[in-house]
């Protein structure tokens, strides 16, 4: 049995990649007793090192000075954010972005060195790393995108954050770095006349409501994968949304919606309604021969139905970008789509989702032509 003692805190070795981590705490103030913090950790050294850092931060005895970024990240941020605290998908991002993006590069510096041009030049350096998502050898690597430098920056942001929040550090460095410059991105939205050929195409199948839904209700794929019947009221019109069904690899969980606006109430168009009145029944809506889809076998179904009716191919995802679309080219308001996707402010749908037609401009300036007294739709060619 190894030990590995210091005077921060020891890591015994039990064997099989188990190890007992036990760091002193300060003695009890009423008692006087001495307190000894202890946890057992499966992983590794690096895991049990990582347990130290979070029990010495628990005892008031970490040593900043020494504390590089990646026993921060690994040994107290992330392990501060279990579920139910934190929504699973969040962490699970989190994560990601630092092991591909940030720790590689970031994780040896010690967190009161991460100062503003260290920071920078590790912004810099991202610019020209090449995507690890590129799998095609035919092709030269394309470099990381300017969204996914972006999130490479927020996720390390919010560690830093919490840093400061836990006096580790005086501030978060990042707020003088300037963040990625990502340019607006026109969504790939299907035209009126797509949608109905899509709605079409679904006619019968086991994904017909789930389309119908997702067009007519703009909702999210976790959100239609969790739908059960009970959740719409086909009298009234209306779907209630009050959780996602999410998957990675071949592991599928339930969790709440991530913010309160994503809780909602979403009124259905009488098309929908129509599609949707012969299924009416019980359990999820996401079903085939009594066996309810996973989000990944629901992405997969619809890609195919849409490619076997040989038509342009949208993800699933650009059906609620779709939906907020239409019914904004239509003269809804960007507010009231906003509360149908569960947004929580319109500046979110302006930002992210929306790229309205050019007949909407057109329209505003017709509408201003009755200001100096001339018929608002006169047919006139120039201004």
């Amino acid at each position: 049995m190894a030990e590995q003692r210091r005077p921060d805190g020891s890591i015994v070795d039990l064997g099989g990649g188990k190890f007992r981590v036990v760091v002193s705490a300060r003695p009890d103030p009423i008692s006087g007793a001495r307190r000894r913090l202890t946890r057992t950790v499966f992983g590794g050294l690096r895991a049990a090192q990582s347990a130290r850092s979070q029990l010495l931060a628990e005892a008031g005895k970490l040593p900043t000075a020494t504390l590089t970024l990646r026993e921060f990240v690994e040994g107290m941020w992330l392990s501060s954010m279990e579920p139910p605290r934190v929504r699973r998908r969040t962490r699970d991002e989190y994560k990601a972005k630092m092991d591909l993006y940030v720790l590689p590069t970031l994780g040896t510096v010690k967190l009161g060195d991460l100062e503003p041009y260290v920071l920078d030049r590790w912004l810099a350096k991202l610019a020209t790393t090449k995507s690890r998502a590129h799998h095609d050898e035919h092709e030269p690597a394309r470099n990381l995108s300017p969204r996914t430098r972006l999130h490479a920056y927020r996720a390390l942001h919010a560690a830093l954050h919490a840093a400061v929040l836990w006096r580790l550090v005086d501030s978060n460095a990042l707020d003088a770095v300037k963040p990625p410059a990502v340019p607006r991105r026109k969504p790939d939205v299907l035209t009126s006349d797509e949608a109905n050929a899509y709605i079409d195409a679904f006619a019968g199948n086991a994904l017909e409501p789930v389309v119908l839904l997702a067009i007519g209700a703009g909702l999210r794929r976790s959100e239609l994968a969790a739908l059960s019947w009970k959740d719409v009221d086909v009298r009234s019109g209306t779907v209630s949304v009050s959780k996602g069904r999410h998957q990675r690899k071949n592991e599928v969980w339930i969790e709440p919606p991530k913010s309160q606006a994503s809780r909602r109430i979403v009124a259905l168009p009488p098309w929908c309604i129509e599609g949707l009145a012969p299924y009416r029944g019980i359990g999820p809506i996401a079903v085939d021969c009594g066996v309810w889809l996973t989000p990944e076998t629901i992405s997969a179904r619809y890609r195919k139905v849409v490619l076997d009716a040989k038509l342009r191919y949208v993800p699933m995802k650009n059906l609620r970008h779709t939906s907020a679309t239409l019914a904004i080219e239509a003269g809804a308001s960007l507010y009231a789509v906003s509360k149908r996707l569960g947004h929580s402010s319109p500046s979110v749908t302006d930002a992210f989702y929306l790229s309205p037609d050019r007949s909407l401009d057109e329209d505003a300036a017709r509408r201003l032509g009755g200001l100096r007294g001339r018929v608002p739709d006169c047919a006139e060619g120039a201004l």
